[in-house]
């Protein structure tokens, strides 16, 4: 249940409610299909927004100061029929008490081809040191 808060922004008789609080969630509760994925290093993002932006996943390597970001942009992966549920996880995400592994704890795994398919190896190919990451 949200609490009401008057806000004196909101002016006479209106009503202003105040952001939920973030709660952890539910294991054995499958997650949604993700919308975005990254063709360089496979991240997902199940947010439509995301399409088009640049990936935010980043490395910590050896010998760098900064982290190393990845250099590719979220394309659209919005079609039911390209995703499947990883068989593992169940959608999930999560075997037992551990991120699944086969699908990266994002409970799905992506059957298409959004304009050059994920390439993990590329990623690491081009960052010195980032292939010992993985």
């Amino acid at each position: 249940m949200a609490f009401r808060k008057r806000s004196a922004i909101a002016g006479r008789g209106q009503v202003r409610l105040r952001p939920r609080v973030k709660q952890a969630r539910r294991t054995g509760v499958p997650l949604p299909r993700p919308k975005a994925i990254c063709p360089e290093c496979g991240t997902v993002s199940i947010y439509s927004e995301h399409i088009n932006r640049r990936c935010a996943k980043r490395w910590e390597i050896e010998g760098e100061d900064e982290p190393v970001r990845c250099e590719g942009r979220f394309r659209g992966a919005v079609a039911p029929e390209g995703w499947a549920a990883c068989p593992d996880c169940a959608a999930t995400g999560m075997v037992g008490d551990a991120p699944c592994a086969r699908c990266g704890g994002t409970g799905w795994r992506y059957k298409g081809d959004p304009g050059g398919a994920p390439k993990s190896t590329q990623a690491r190919d081009r960052v010195p040191g980032l292939s010992r990451l993985r």
